[in-house]
């Protein structure tokens, strides 16, 4: 049998076509996927919500959310918000992400306690002005109440009371009160009829905050600082102030409050949590941390407000 060079030549140059197509075939990216970033807490209440956030990178990303007993916003964004169920006990919400042909499964357990009970906000009712009297009797306080209530916090950070989903939180849930203890009270007041006592006992590194979220963003990008007023009753009592954004970014500043006695307004430039890469027309919570390096404390605050 007879091959002549010239087609030995043509089947070589095939081979070699073939071989370029096959390593000239790009591949496919990697999957890489954090664990599911939770905000503010994965210990949570009966019908309380919380901020999930899952960060991947890969090619055509698809994402399927589910939850044992929960609810969850959307199966397929990247950023979620969980709904806990109406019972305590515990319940497990779990995300799986595909990208070209790979798939990785992500999962985060809630520990749901049952609804703190809480007495609401006195309702106003209108009263005709009193006759003197020779003697005169002390006017109650109405006794303190929980400090994630809803009336609240819709009294002390009223410019983000309106907000879609908004929640307040505090914790940890899992600490005793002899560490960390947030309550509204009626008897020491900037503007009524409440504001917001914190006593925290520094610990190791135990640690507790309050605050406010706002798990579809809020866009704060417009404002130039936070203002609010804060009192307490010895000097030099210290605790951060804090902004975290969707894309789960938490910095804070620390604040101290130097002057006894009073109530003192405390004005924070925003753009020093800008300087700190917090996205402000994301904004997903503001909340004060008392920690460790802060040191024991007792406050309270009232009257937040975003200043342009």
């Amino acid at each position: 049998m007879f091959v002549s060079l010239k087609t030995i030549s043509r089947c070589s140059m095939s081979i070699l076509f073939v071989m370029l197509l096959v390593a000239c075939k790009p591949q496919a990216s990697p999957l890489i996927v954090s664990d599911i970033n939770v905000s503010p807490s994965t210990a949570i209440h009966a019908n309380e919500t919380a901020s999930l956030t899952i960060s991947a990178s890969g090619a055509d990303l698809r994402f399927r959310w589910t939850a044992s007993r929960g609810e969850i916003s959307s199966e397929t964004a990247p950023s979620v918000i969980y709904t806990a169920p109406n019972t305590p006990g515990t319940d497990t919400v779990t995300v799986e992400i595909f990208s070209d042909g790979q798939s990785t499964v992500r999962s985060i357990t809630f520990i749901v306690a049952s609804p703190p009970t809480a007495t609401p906000l006195p309702s106003p009712t209108a009263t005709e002005t009193p006759l003197p009297t020779e003697t005169s009797s002390p006017t109650s306080v109405p006794d303190p109440i929980a400090c994630l209530h809803p009336s609240i916090t819709g009294h002390v950070f009223q410019q983000l009371s309106a907000e879609p989903n908004q929640v307040s939180f505090y914790g940890p849930l899992d600490q005793s009160t002899d560490i960390f203890l947030c309550q509204g009270v009626y008897d020491v007041v900037y503007s009524t009829p409440v504001a917001v006592r914190i006593e925290y006992h520094s610990v190791e590194s135990l640690f507790g905050f309050w605050g406010i979220g706002t798990p579809e963003g809020f866009d704060a990008s417009g404002f130039r600082e936070i203002c609010f007023w804060a009192y307490t009753e010895q000097p030099n009592q210290a605790f951060r102030l804090k902004f975290r954004d969707l894309l789960g970014v938490e910095k804070g500043v620390r604040i101290v409050v130097v002057e006894a006695g009073q109530w003192t307004q405390i004005c924070t430039e925003l753009s020093e949590f800008v300087d700190q890469e917090v996205q402000l027309d994301r904004l997903e919570n503001i909340n004060l941390g008392f920690e460790e390096m802060t040191g024991s404390a007792t406050v309270w605050v009232d009257d937040f407000e975003l200043k342009k």
